[in-house]
């Protein structure tokens, strides 16, 4: 039966038995106990969800950006050219996992469908950054912006020196 929006559901309570070096990592989150179990089984649940090549895909991309750790010192984020090298690695993850070609005439969705699958792979992403949470993309693009302003100012700055 689907829940009402906002209603939580019934709890049972339940036992589990957790070795101690567990049971502090779990303590150390800000969630309580309970509430950390409730979403790491959530998140493994989603996860399960996932087809097959897409859960390997992200395990790669995972075990890609630590060994990109280890060679640049930061994490791929962090700096860019540590971020070119997670490009080019998420680049070939995904071209390693191409479909062949289409064989034959082109099928009905083919036809009908978009017409350009990069803008819609775009427009996909910025709709999920949209309906879900993901502070870490925010704060990414805040600081991008930030910096484009500060770059205008400078160069702003610069010219008005120059006039006088």
């Amino acid at each position: 039966m689907p829940r009402k929006k906002g209603v939580e559901p019934p709890r049972v309570h339940t036992g589990i038995r957790l070795d101690a070096a567990i049971l502090d990592r779990l303590g150390k989150g800000e969630r309580g106990v309970s509430e950390e179990i409730r979403a790491r089984l959530e998140r493994t649940f989603a996860e399960d969800d996932l087809d097959t090549v897409t859960r390997e895909l992200c395990d790669g991309l995972v075990k890609t950006a630590t060994k990109l750790r280890a060679d640049f010192g930061n994490e791929w984020h962090a700096r860019p050219r540590a971020h070119q090298a997670f490009a080019a690695a998420a680049a070939q993850w995904i071209a390693d996992y191409s479909p062949p070609p289409r064989e034959g005439p082109p099928g009905a969705s083919d036809l009908m469908g978009p017409s350009d699958p990069e803008t819609i792979g775009r427009m996909r992403a910025r709709d999920v950054q949209r309906e879900h949470s993901f502070p870490q993309v925010k704060a990414s693009q805040e600081r991008r912006h930030r910096m484009v302003i500060a770059s205008r100012h400078t160069k702003t700055k610069r010219r008005g020196d120059d006039n006088e």
